[in-house]
This record gives C-alpha cells, structure tokens and sequence, in this order.
C-alpha cells in the first residue's frame, strides 16, 4: 500500500483500511501461490486517486486497473477503497489459480540383494582334502619315475631295483585322487548353490534313508608296486 505524504493522515490509512477488511488476509491465502492487492493512494487531500490491483504470482489478474476519484473527506475515501479491494478479490476468486500438481518424488532404488556366500560342507572340504593328497601322491610317483632302475646299495653289483612300477602306479593312484576330490568340491559346490536357503546344504531326501545316504564320503587307495586300484565308497 502506497499513500502520497502529502495527504493527511497518509500514515494512519493502511491501518484503517486493514482495521475494515479483517478478511482481506484468508481471502487472499491460496496455497502454492502469492496473491495480494496493490492499492495506491495519490493526489491530494479532498481530491484522491485510488488505484487497485489484483496480483498473483507477480502478474495482474484480470483488465488493468484505472485510478478511481474521490473528492470526499476521509471517510468517503475509506468507503472507496473498500468497494475497490472487494472488486479485487472478485477478480481473483473468478479467475482461480492454477493447481500445479506436485511431481512425484522418484523412488529410491532397492538396495542390491545380498551376496550369497557358499559354504562347504564336509563332502566339499573332504574333496580339497583328496585332491590335495593327489598332488602330493603325483609329485611322489614322478619322483620314483625319474629314478628308473638303480642299484641297491647294500648289493650294488647283483641286485637292482626298478623304481618305474611303484612311480607309475603313485601317478595312477594321484590323477584319480586329484579327479575324485575335484568332482567332490565342485558336487558340493552346486549342491550348496541349488539350496543356498539350507545353512549346512542338506541333500532334498530328508527321510532316515536319505540321510544314511548322505553320510561323510570314503575314500580308499590301495596301491601295489605293479598296479594301482582306486576304490570309492559311500555317496556324493
């Protein structure tokens, strides 16, 4: 609100005006915009100019405001000015807002599914336990292998002994080993993936049958120094 100093009471107007249009502030109240009414008050004691404007957001709302004379005293000015603040808010209840529709806050994104660690269970720690065992039974029989034929040192010019048979059957009984555990970590290895659900990876029969059934693995190497047998028992 705007008042020339040189009218009287130029201070003591806008409280009136406010004093006699106590609705003036919850008419004007429309959420997500800012409304008001600009009111200017010009000229001069006994012969004012007043001109009101409806705003919203910044912008006039409806035909631009023309300046209203009023050649009474200061009550008759009062009268005036409200009549304008009534054509005012007209103006602005009969051309609503537009509602701008909040866009939706984006969802924020699942969190990434956890890892699934897969534990071994004593097949597959028995399988690392063969095929370790392999290594070293492979290692020995290359060893045997590469000594071939030599004499014994006790009878060094009638006896010799031949170390191939023995060294030949350790890679036999190694390879199989080494076979063996490999097929036991990696049938642990996708039985444990398949039910990752089962903390200890328990086989699907759970009758008494299936369980006897799913008892620790053997494993049996009997070696002889012509030939070797790999014998395996139980279930995987």
């Amino acid at each position: 609100m705007t008042v020339d100093p040189s009218i009287d009471d130029a201070a003591l107007l806008p409280t009136w005006i406010l004093e006699r249009n106590p609705d003036m502030a919850e008419r004007l109240d429309v959420p997500g915009h800012v409304q008001w009414i600009a009111i200017r008050i010009s000229g001069s004691t006994y012969d004012y100019r007043v001109t009101t404007t409806a705003l919203r957001d910044g912008d006039v709302v409806g035909s631009a405001a023309e300046p209203v004379v009023c050649d009474g005293n200061s009550e008759a000015l009062l009268g005036v000015i409200d009549e304008e603040i009534k054509r005012a808010l007209l103006q602005l209840e009969s051309m609503p807002a537009e509602v701008t529709a909040s866009e939706p806050e984006p969802e924020p994104e699942p969190p990434p599914p956890p890892k699934q660690r897969t534990t071994l269970t004593k097949l597959g720690v028995g399988g690392i336990v063969t095929a370790s065992l392999g290594v070293a039974g492979l290692g020995t029989g290359i060893a045997f292998v590469a000594l071939g034929v030599r004499p014994v040192d006790d009878y060094p010019d009638w006896v010799e002994r031949d170390h191939g048979p023995p060294g030949y059957a350790l890679l036999s009984v190694g390879i199989a080993a080494m076979g063996a555990g490999a097929a036991m970590l990696a049938l642990d290895l996708t039985r444990c993936k398949r039910r990752s659900d089962a903390p200890k990876c328990p086989q699907a029969d759970q009758s008494p049958r299936g369980a006897a059934a799913s008892r620790r693995p053997r494993l049996s190497v009997v070696a002889t120094p012509h030939a070797a047998t790999l014998l395996l028992g139980g279930r995987f």
